[in-house]
């Protein structure tokens, strides 16, 4: 049935680099792969090079937003099998021409009516400026799911008021936290050859007792702060 959700796209984006968001979106992409194969895809906006196409190679492709011809490729892609699910790690640098592009197809109308839904993960930055790109975009968007997500190693060297007038507006959006993650850790992660799918099956690695058990609190603070969206869905972040 038009307008019935039966998948998403799934954009990770902020206004800075460096600041978790691949780290993020590779985290969920780890967890999609147990749907199966061929069941999302995922588009890599950090070209030529690409980030993400070294961990998820048979899911990945590397798309220049910069050019026209990317863009369209971007939105054409998902529109042409909707069914599927897609996830887009979104240069900083990309942040407005995306959402321009988005909002100029009317993007939202036209993803819902083909029965795919859109959750915006925007990873927030230290001070007012990134505040104030967060309450911009979520007041651009319609039927899209915004998740403002705030990264741990970052608040503790936060440079804005969190009673401010910005801070306050954003008060009523759902927010989820990136705890702060060790050196060891961030090592594995990093790693092309790890699989938190298979980290989960209890395959893969042989990983340090101490690394086992923080990667699997990381998991379980995940799970903890899931939440329903409005259209009844549950989400792995």
């Amino acid at each position: 049935m038009a307008g019935q959700i039966s998948s998403h796209v799934y954009i990770f984006c902020s206004d800075r680099a460096r600041n978790g968001k691949t780290l993020l979106c590779r985290l969920f992409c780890g967890h999609l792969q147990g749907s199966g194969p061929g069941q999302f895809h995922v588009f890599d906006t950090y070209s030529p090079n690409g980030g993400l196409i070294h961990y998820f190679p048979d899911n990945t492709e590397i798309i220049d937003f910069s050019k026209t011809t990317g863009r369209i490729k971007l939105f054409d892609t998902i529109m042409a099998e909707p069914e599927r699910n897609y996830v887009v790690d979104l240069q900083a640098h990309h942040l407005n021409d995306f959402f321009e592009t988005y909002r100029n197809i009317d993007f939202d109308l036209e993803a819902r009516s083909a029965g795919l839904g859109a959750v915006v993960y925007f990873v927030q930055d230290r001070d007012n400026k990134s505040l104030q790109a967060a309450y911009d975009l979520q007041n651009r968007l319609n039927f899209a799911e915004f998740i403002l997500v705030k990264n741990d190693a970052l608040e503790k060297r936060a440079r804005y008021d969190q009673n401010s007038d910005l801070a306050m507006l954003l008060s009523h959006v759902r927010s989820i936290r990136l705890p702060e993650l060790s050196d060891d850790l961030l090592e594995v992660l990093e790693l092309e050859e790890f699989s938190l799918f298979d980290f989960m099956a209890s395959r893969g690695l042989d990983l340090p007792y101490d690394v086992k058990l923080e990667l699997w609190n990381l998991l379980d603070f995940f799970y903890t702060q899931r939440a329903p969206d409005r259209n009844g869905f549950t989400h792995y972040l």
